[in-house]
């Protein structure tokens, strides 16, 4: 599994929690799975808000196990490659 950074925790609201994503240009499709720093699967991408240049992705959490501050990270996408 290749992760790549999705951002900092924000803010922890009830089972979510709002992440600044890191790279604008880089946004979050709607289910993509987020992961800690030791590959825990923390929750899924929920919802994108926040302004163009500084978008917040919402995480809906799976483990609560998260604090304000804390860097998660989403898998990189892979093309698969058809049979030949």
């Amino acid at each position: 599994m290749r992760l790549i950074p999705l951002g900092s925790v924000n803010h922890i609201l009830d089972e979510t929690a709002v992440v600044k994503i890191k790279d604008p240009l880089n946004i979050p499709r709607f289910g993509r799975r987020v992961y800690d720093e030791r590959k825990r699967l923390i929750g899924v991408v929920a919802d994108v808000i926040g302004p163009v240049s500084q978008p917040f992705a919402v995480v809906k959490l799976k483990l609560r196990d998260v604090s304000p501050g804390e860097e998660l990270y989403i898998e990189i996408e892979t093309r698969r490659r058809g049979r030949v």
